[in-house]
């Protein structure tokens, strides 16, 4: 992989853009893989190649932990942008002594969060949720790892701010709650208005709705959007079918803050592939906010955007939205 004069200098100013605010970040670090630009490569076809990650002086808590995580992907040696990270996670107990080492393994991917004005676009995001019950917990530590699944999937490059731990926050003592809810105070898309709705159906369209300052009079306790859109399997297309889009949360300025997966699901039935001439498109999922980052990033004081790009994952169903598809609800505690 050779990267030389203006993408070196992007590359490296990507490395700082990643490092996560505040956490528990690793005390140790080690890899095996290809050291680029101060990533460490996974991409050898033996399989051989691991990150490993070293955590202590854990909080001991009923609640478990969270792991947020930040990596680079891409599909091969000086491959293209916007490929989702797929890796085999292992965290728990590495052993000592005669005690022998406890993992729980899972596969994972995180999506491409790569801003379009990123010439690199290998930036991928994401977390994992830690159980109370994982090996090593209970005493405070815990060693992760991270390996390709297959010789035929994708590059990822980690390196030691790759990993960081979040502690859940402390219930709150219960109260008088309030459901509350917030339209959008703005919308933005460029793709195809047809008959009053706005089509995402090729590479680049989006759907992005706004949130000023919301006011609060308590503590917001659960927060999500929740979305109203229309999805079909091609142009004039079929009824009854659903996708999962990546959802990213932005600031006022721009500067994307969290990611996942949204599933919009399509209860109409039958599923039919043909043109059903509009009828049976109407699909529906949610967001969820997690409170750490509606504290950290002051996304109701300051206000906040709500981005959905084309294509969904591993789909290229087309799928519309509106002003009025997005709904702000949270529950308020006083």
């Amino acid at each position: 992989m050779r990267m030389k004069g203006r993408w070196g200098a992007l590359f490296l100013g990507l490395v700082g853009a990643i490092a996560w605010a505040q956490g528990i970040k690793p005390i140790a670090f080690q890899c095996n893989g290809d050291l680029i630009q101060g990533w460490y490569w996974l991409r050898d076809e033996a399989l051989q190649h691991k990150a490993w990650w070293t955590f202590e002086n854990l909080p001991v808590t009923g609640e478990g932990l969270t792991l947020e995580i930040a990596c680079l992907a891409t599909s091969w040696a000086g491959g293209p942008r916007g490929v989702s990270a797929s890796f085999r996670l292992g965290y728990g107990f590495p052993g000592a002594g005669m005690m022998g080492g406890v993992f729980v393994v899972q596969e994972v991917t995180l999506p491409n969060v790569s801003p379009p004005e990123d010439p690199v676009g290998y930036l991928c995001r994401g977390t994992v949720t830690i159980p109370p019950d994982t090996p090593g917990l209970a005493v405070g530590k815990l060693t992760v790892f991270a390996e390709r699944i297959a010789k035929d999937g994708p590059h990822v490059a980690f390196n030691q701010d790759s990993l960081v731990i979040k502690v859940f926050p402390a219930e709150v003592e219960a109260g008088p709650k309030e459901l509350r809810t917030a339209p959008p105070t703005g919308f933005k898309f460029n793709g195809a208005l047809i008959e009053g709705s706005y089509w995402c159906h090729r590479e680049g369209h989006y759907l992005e709705w706004q949130w000023g300052p919301i006011p609060t009079s308590g503590q917001v306790e659960e927060a999500a959007i929740n979305l109203q859109l229309l999805v079909t399997n091609k142009e004039n297309g079929g009824s009854g079918h659903s996708v999962r889009v990546i959802a990213q949360i932005l600031t006022p300025e721009g500067e994307g803050v969290y990611v996942s997966f949204v599933d919009v699901r399509n209860p109409f039935l039958p599923v039919f592939a043909g043109d059903s001439k509009g009828v049976g498109y109407a699909a529906y999922g949610a967001l969820s906010l997690p409170l750490e980052i509606i504290a950290r990033q002051g996304l109701f004081t300051r206000g906040f955007r709500l981005r959905i790009a084309w294509p969904g994952l591993h789909s290229d169903y087309h799928f519309a939205g509106a002003p009025a598809a997005a709904l702000l609800a949270w529950i308020e505690q006083h």
